[in-house]
């Protein structure tokens, strides 16, 4: 689903994916996806998304990590300091890394990733999507400012066609 949506806003997307079997889950999932793996903008990399960085000397203006939860088996490494500087280092000048956060965390979990990506990417936003258990840390070149009726009219279009409104979000709000 975020490739499908980034898809709709960017020139080129490389998709890489860790499950070789991800065309026909894809499939499955083309209404919810925006049928993602049929734009030919898209290019899907059969890949750990981790060593796909450390492959290609190859630099992104947005880098977006999924939803993987950091207490499972190896996902803790896609929260360390070693991963971010390595997504630091293939963002483009200017570059966007947006990376997805399942919560609630157990103990200090969440306190200690909000730390350690802050100490790579010092301009940190924290985003939490009402009513699920998903967050994103957003980290921008420079401190986040946002003129949200401009934000409203550009994502109006995609709101219209994301199917959002089905799930209670007719159009971009500011709260």
């Amino acid at each position: 689903m975020s490739a499908g949506a980034a898809a709709q806003v960017v020139e080129r997307l490389d998709c890489v994916e860790l499950n070789p079997d991800i065309q026909e889950v894809a499939k499955a999932f083309a209404r919810e996806n925006l049928d993602v793996l049929q734009n030919p903008r898209v290019r899907v990399i059969v890949n750990d998304g981790r060593n796909q960085l450390f492959l290609t000397p190859e630099k992104y203006s947005v880098i977006i990590s999924d939803a993987t939860h950091p207490m499972s088996f190896d996902s803790w490494t896609l929260y360390s300091e070693e991963f971010y500087r390595l997504v630091r280092s293939r963002l483009k000048d200017g570059g966007i890394f947006a990376q997805w956060l399942p919560v609630p965390l157990t103990g200090d979990a969440l306190k200690l990733i909000l730390g350690t990506f802050k100490r790579v990417f010092p301009h940190t936003s924290f985003w939490v999507v009402h009513g699920s258990s998903q967050c994103m840390m957003l980290a921008t070149p420079e401190r986040l400012q946002i003129d949200y009726q401009a934000l409203r009219r550009r994502l109006a279009p995609l709101v219209q066609t994301s199917g959002l409104a089905e799930y209670g979000v007719p159009a971009p709000t500011s709260s």
